[in-house]
């Protein structure tokens, strides 16, 4: 790319120049001393190599750097080949307006894969690469792959042959900024947007040992990659599960302590001391985790929502809106067990033990992100058990009641079954009633609707009807989910049934049928005892081994 390295100044106009448009922080991580890059840079803006700009933009301010002129002839005269690279990519870029931030951005985002790509030793340069296109569509002299060699892909150059060998595709890729592709590796470079970490560290006592305020530019890659792995899995799981809609009212929006606690966590980013330790005083005073040590983590983020265009159709590099939301998850912190250990610097082998981080118990994100916008109506609460929901939290830090859990709607949905049909719940209903809920699941995942699945009462009542049961006891199991659910109520299948399995229960055996072959088990009274019967016309196996049926 560049041969002439002892020129510091020619290196960072190429860069300039080749990405357009160049964050002006990320100039001092170009090469050699930072603090010597920083010199370079302020040299090239004295000098009128490049041209800074200054804009703020949702309480930040952007710096970037573009060629001049004079930065131009700089590098014709030191570098023609380098002179010729960046005039054929502003040549084939669109033109950049300063009035376009989004742009900017996204360009920036691209230079911080480029300069990644370049320090990992990949090749940046279009003529110098591979092409990711068919071989109808590639240039005959193209370059052929060496095995051996890295090759760096911005975004733009991704999609392109994404969509080139599957036009209905549609490539998301806004986070998304590069690919570094050697042999049959390939390293995808994302742009988090999560800069800095914040969180504390609290022990049985309810009392916090530690904090942290870490910047994630500083830490090590796979500390970096552990923090975000913990707070991506506070936004992990099934819609009514795992994952709850927190709904606040219209009077706690407009003046609630709680709502404005939220809302100041997000509009301050999280830099705000005394808001989070409020925030986190919060949840230790309400949080049970019973004896164990647990961490606190929160972090701040944007997310530019992709534009839509006149066809409804998704422009991954434009955008018209940003969405910008806090999450925040709680981790439990275990003991690990004393085990032997290499110490590589002893060269032997010592005892160690300490406290790990284990997977999040629960999380939020706030505010809620509906329709393409935030929606500070609602929050999205996480729990790693469905069945425990931990609503003393949610009382403390959102001052709401939770929906049902997914155990709770599942108990209340039998109960009122059981109350209302009496002896009319009997094998076949309840068999009937499981196939169909099972069918609506496994119909609305091959939709891939967004939405998620509902169950009004009416429609349980009619699953009923056409199992012929009475319309008096249907309109008692009305009534009863009327009392179990409140009035108009709908409910997710998924929450109701396993739909994963049929089991069957008895005082001392338990019999588990593949759901589609539920209609095996039958039930008989034979002799007046009762009994479950399943059709044995096929091989039998008692633990692995191989049995005839007695008189068979």
């Amino acid at each position: 790319m560049i041969t002439c390295k002892n020129d510091r100044l020619l290196e960072l106009l190429w860069f300039v120049g080749y990405c357009i448009e160049f964050p002006a922080q990320l100039a001092v991580r170009i090469g050699g001393g930072a603090e010597w890059n920083r010199r370079v840079m302020y040299r090239a803006i004295r000098e009128g190599y490049v041209k800074l700009f200054r804009k703020k933009h949702h309480r930040h301010v952007i710096r970037s750097l573009s060629l001049t002129e004079k930065g131009f002839d700089y590098v014709a005269q030191h570098d023609p080949e380098a002179w010729a690279m960046i005039h054929s990519r502003i040549s084939n870029s669109d033109p950049v307006y300063h009035a376009w931030i989004e742009k900017i951005l996204r360009l920036h985002a691209i230079a911080i894969g480029t300069v990644m790509a370049n320090a990992a030793g990949a090749e940046i340069l279009q003529s110098r690469k591979p092409s990711l296109m068919s071989p109808a569509k590639r240039a005959k002299n193209s370059i052929t792959p060496d095995p051996q060699c890295a090759y760096y892909y911005v975004p733009h150059e991704l999609r392109t042959a994404i969509e080139e060998y599957s036009p209905e595709s549609v490539s998301k890729s806004s986070r998304t900024i590069g690919i570094i592709v050697k042999g049959r590796q390939c390293y995808f470079l994302y742009y988090t947007g999560i800069s800095r970490i914040y969180g504390c560290f609290v022990n049985s006592s309810r009392e916090i040992v530690s904090y942290i305020d870490e910047s994630m530019g500083i830490l090590p890659q796979d500390e970096a990659e552990k923090y975000l792995n913990l707070l991506k899995k506070a936004l992990s799981g099934k819609l009514g599960k795992n994952l709850i809609d927190i709904i606040f009212s219209t009077e706690q929006v407009a003046d609630s302590d709680e709502h404005r606690l939220l809302m100041a966590l997000r509009d301050s980013e999280l830099k705000d001391g005394e808001i989070r330790e409020e925030f986190y005083q919060k949840v230790i005073e309400s949080l049970d985790l019973g004896d164990s040590n647990y961490l606190i983590l929160l972090a701040h983020d944007t997310y530019d929502v992709p534009h839509k265009n006149k066809n409804d159709e998704m422009d991954a590099d434009a955008s018209d809106a940003v969405f910008a939301y806090v999450v925040c998850c709680v981790c439990p912190v275990k003991e690990r067990k004393a085990e032997l250990g290499f110490f590589p610097g002893d060269n032997e082998f010592h005892s160690c033990a300490g406290q790990i981080v284990a997977a999040p118990e629960l999380g939020f994100l706030f505010p809620a992100f509906d329709d393409r916008a935030a929606n500070i109506y609602n929050a999205l609460f996480y729990s790693r058990k469905a069945d425990e929901i931990h609503q003393e939290v949610i009382d403390s830090v959102f001052h709401t009641t939770a929906p049902m859990s997914a155990a709770e709607q599942k108990e209340a949905f039998q109960n009122a079954l059981s109350e209302a049909l009496g002896d009319a719940c009997n094998m076949e209903l309840v068999q009937s009633i499981h196939d169909r809920l099972r069918d609506q699941i496994e119909q609305h995942k091959e939709s891939h609707a967004p939405e998620p699945l509902e169950l009004s009462v009416s429609d349980a009542a009619a699953i009923l009807r056409d199992n012929g049961v009475e319309e008096e006891k249907i309109l008692a199991f009305r009534d009863s989910c009327a009392t179990q659910f409140g009035d108009g109520a709908t409910l997710n299948p998924a929450n109701l049934i396993d739909s994963g399995r049929f089991e069957v229960k008895t005082a001392d055996a338990t019999i588990s049928v593949d759901p589609e072959h539920s209609y095996l088990v039958e039930t008989r009274i034979i002799d007046g005892r009762k009994y479950l019967l399943i059709p044995a016309d096929e091989d039998i196996e008692v633990n692995g081994f191989g049995v005839r049926v007695k008189g068979e």
